[in-house]
């Protein structure tokens, strides 16, 4: 459901369950959606950029409140752009290199006209004084984005589903969803959290038959890519047909012949090409279902592995010769290594690949630097990686080699949208180390090892007790457990680091053991000794679920963090509260979650004037904000992960200018509205993996309860360097400490590996 209005009131408070500020506003409604000249109570997200001139198309649906009564719960909101104050709006909030002046021009010159011009006759706006072919471009480009927008919100309204799936679902299916939607609904299972059961909806809406073989074969298709997304890389042929045939409510004899007819499908048209695969067990052949492009990273990953685990090293070196030169890196860098330390770097210049891991303060660092010296001054060809730009950095702080990511490294071709470096042009180098393993899903590690030549020594770094992957497989956890490579798992904690609480809390949670801290209410500066404390979280009465009960005071918590963020931390340790500081939360969401703690962060940290701060889909950018990119962007060059600060931005041409560790990028407003830029004083733990921080504050709570497990808290502690405070309920972190149920991915990578194992592997095209 739709109106079309103006407001005329509109009030903002923050709301802890919402990501932007939550807005109470009246829309005054024209002539469409309901009887004109009607005020209409809206809650929800209302953009400070609008204002009462402009005409609103708002998306959403009736709620009733127990204390305000009927409000209309706005999902998403449009300019609709019919006079000229509409389009003058609309031109200098959404289209790219359009400000007042150039917006009261192109009004001038074109009136009425103006839609016609964009959609028809683009051709007469380079006739406009300062505007060339690339600006009208790009101003062309915009107007089809936000005609292909309204058309999508329509048809969403149209079917039932929310308008805020907007911006995935055009991420997803592209420029034409609309069109596509139309054709096929279940093409709305391409986008993750749209399941069965509402694109199920849509098509019936749409007139779709039920009895149709897309229908069941989009399910088939759904269930392995929500599979993906939970980390497998196949589900087993039962659980398939058992789950599919729940879904479309059909018996499982009729699925299981709808399977094999996509299995017998070389081009299926209901979907991508799933393949079935056999493997040996306790209970005999089990068969099992993967998505197309999970069995060929699977099957090409082991190819490659077993490739470069079986292949000679280009340079090859004595055990006497490597034991020297680790004796002379020792007294250059004045450090001493340990046998498993030296262990680790023999194996490193002796084999094809190998492994190095190992618990906190046991010398992963140490033994790293150490390697790049000896394969500097061996004058090996070598090249330093690693999944993010954080991680990156931080290996060329403590090597002093250069680092990059593994898209750089693979050098990404926007053009053709593939990597460049692979088989066929590989990578020129005597040994690639990669950093941060852990991370490495099924398709980057199949890229990465696909680019790396037989002979080319591959030294794999990562923590297997850190939080898995994002994407499908577990990579390092499968090499390890295969037995293929020689592993060096350092056990020894250095006397140094035994002095560390964050080192020894850290172990002590891998081993299922409540951590220990330096306690201070107050959250004040401690004896230098201590680098690990706990803040006890306030309690308060609330009514939950009809009854009284003992709740974290949220206004407390996030006060709290601020004071510790701002004051006493940087105080104690001289650190910069916006780079050096950094506030984990386990979930985005919540009263206490990324959201509210960002919000309320950006308020105490950084405030600007109001010439200083842009408004993008109810998100308060402000110059010199900490930010988060959460979608790869290979045309600019950044990546899901990167931090990088405002340095400023350009409401003309609808772009900022943002620092990523030195390198400052134009990213566009455009990207911003698809959420794909957030505030990152607070992020959750899944995206501070693979980096460290000065100082970390740890919020954890029992509100975060789905997310409590003895992973992240491991990876929550690993992530400080210098100290660490977390402002937590005792609970939430035993509940934490003793959740160890690790999820269990499917994975066939370590029955590839395993020696004397030759999984049946066959060529599957891309």
């Amino acid at each position: 459901m739709y109106f079309l209005g103006h407001l005329v009131r509109k009030v903002f408070r923050p709301c802890p369950d919402k990501s932007p500020e939550f807005g109470i506003a009246t829309l005054h409604t024209i002539d469409e959606g309901m009887e004109p000249d009607t005020d209409i109570p809206l809650k929800g997200l209302i953009l400070k950029e609008f204002t009462p001139q402009d005409l609103l198309r708002v998306f959403g649906e009736w709620e009733d409140h127990d204390r305000y009564g009927r409000q209309f719960k706005a999902t998403s909101i449009l300019r609709e752009p019919r006079n000229a104050q509409g389009y003058r709006n609309f031109l200098i909030h959404r289209v790219s290199g359009v400000g007042p002046k150039r917006a009261d021009l192109l009004l001038k010159t074109f009136g009425d006209e103006l839609r016609t011009v964009f959609e028809k006759d683009p051709e007469r706006l380079v006739k406009i004084k300062g505007v060339g072919a690339e600006l009208a471009g790009r101003m062309v480009a915009d107007w089809a984005e936000y005609s292909a927008e309204v058309a999508l919100s329509s048809l969403l309204d149209e079917l039932g589903l929310s308008t805020s799936w907007v911006w995935a679902i055009t991420q997803a299916l592209g420029p034409r969803a609309e069109e596509i939607i139309r054709k096929n609904p279940y093409e709305l299972l391409a986008v993750h959290g749209i399941g069965f059961k509402k694109a199920d909806a849509a098509a019936q809406c749409l007139g779709f038959d039920k009895a149709a073989p897309d229908r069941a074969k989009a399910v088939l298709h759904y269930l392995l890519e929500d599979a993906a997304c939970e980390g497998h890389a196949y589900l087993p042929r039962g659980e398939v047909i058992l789950r599919a045939a729940e879904e479309c409510e059909v018996d499982q004899a009729q699925m299981n012949e709808v399977l094999d007819e996509v299995l017998a499908d070389e081009e299926p048209k209901g979907g991508p090409l799933l393949v079935q695969e056999f493997y040996n067990s306790s209970l005999g052949k089990i068969p099992v279902i993967y998505l197309r492009r999970m069995f060929r990273a699977e099957t090409r990953l082991a190819i490659n592995l077993r490739r470069l685990i079986e292949g000679k090293p280009y340079r090859q070196f004595s055990p006497a010769y490597i034991n020297l030169a680790i004796g002379k890196a020792e007294q250059d860098l004045k450090l001493t290594l340990n046998e498993m330390q030296k262990q680790a770097v023999r194996a490193a210049f002796m084999t094809s690949l190998s492994v190095l891991t190992g618990d906190p303060g046991t010398g992963k660092t140490t033994t790293l630097r150490v390697l790049v010296w000896v394969a500097e001054h061996l004058n090996l060809r070598f090249l330093l990686a690693a999944p993010t730009g954080r991680a990156a950095k931080r290996i060329t702080e403590v090597t002093g080699a250069p680092a990059g990511t593994l898209h750089r490294m693979l050098e990404y071709d926007v053009i053709k949208h593939r990597f460049t470096k692979d088989r066929d042009d590989p990578l020129d180098s005597d040994m690639v180390i990669l950093d941060e393993v852990s991370m490495l899903d099924l398709l980057l590690s199949e890229s990465t090892m696909e680019a790396i030549p037989t002979g080319c020594s591959v030294v794999l770094v990562g923590d297997p007790n850190q939080l898995p992957s994002v994407g499908a497989g577990r990579v390092l956890d499968d090499i390890i457990q295969s037995g293929r490579a020689p592993v060096t798992c350092l056990t020894e904690i250095f006397r140094q680091a035994q002095k560390s609480l964050i080192v020894n809390n850290a172990n002590k949670i891998l081993r299922g053991q409540s951590p220990q801290f330096y306690t201070d209410q107050e959250g004040r500066a401690g004896a230098l000794a201590y680098d690990c404390y706990l803040v006890k979280a306030k309690m308060t009465e609330a009514f939950r679920a009809g009854k009284k009960r003992q709740v974290v005071n949220p206004d407390w918590c996030k006060n709290v963090v601020v004071k510790l963020v701002s004051g006493s931390i940087p105080t104690k340790l001289g650190l910069d509260p916006i780079r050096d500081v950094q506030v984990l939360v386990p979930q985005k969401m919540g009263e206490c979650g990324v959201f509210a703690m960002n919000r309320h962060l950006q308020q105490a940290l950084n405030p600007q004037p109001e010439n200083r701060a842009v408004t993008l889909n109810a998100q308060e950018y402000r110059y010199g904000d900490r930010v988060l990119v959460t979608s790869n962007n290979y045309e600019l060059g950044v990546f899901n992960g990167d931090i990088g600060f405002i340095e400023k931005f350009d409401v003309e041409d609808k772009v900022f200018v943002i620092d990523f560790e030195g390198r400052s990028v134009v990213y566009p407003f455009k990207e911003a509205r698809k959420n794909h830029l957030l505030l990152a004083y607070a992020m959750t733990v899944h995206k501070a993996q693979g980096s460290e921080y000065k100082a970390v504050v740890a919020v954890i709570l029992k509100e975060h309860y789905m997310m409590l497990k003895r992973n992240l808290l491991y990876t929550a502690t690993t992530r400080a360097k210098q100290l660490l405070i977390f402002v937590a309920q005792t609970e939430a972190l035993e509940i934490a400490v003793s959740r160890n149920d690790v999820e269990r991915r499917n994975s066939l990578l370590a029955f590839r590996l395993k020696a004397g194992v030759v999984a049946p592997i066959k060529e599957v095209a891309a």
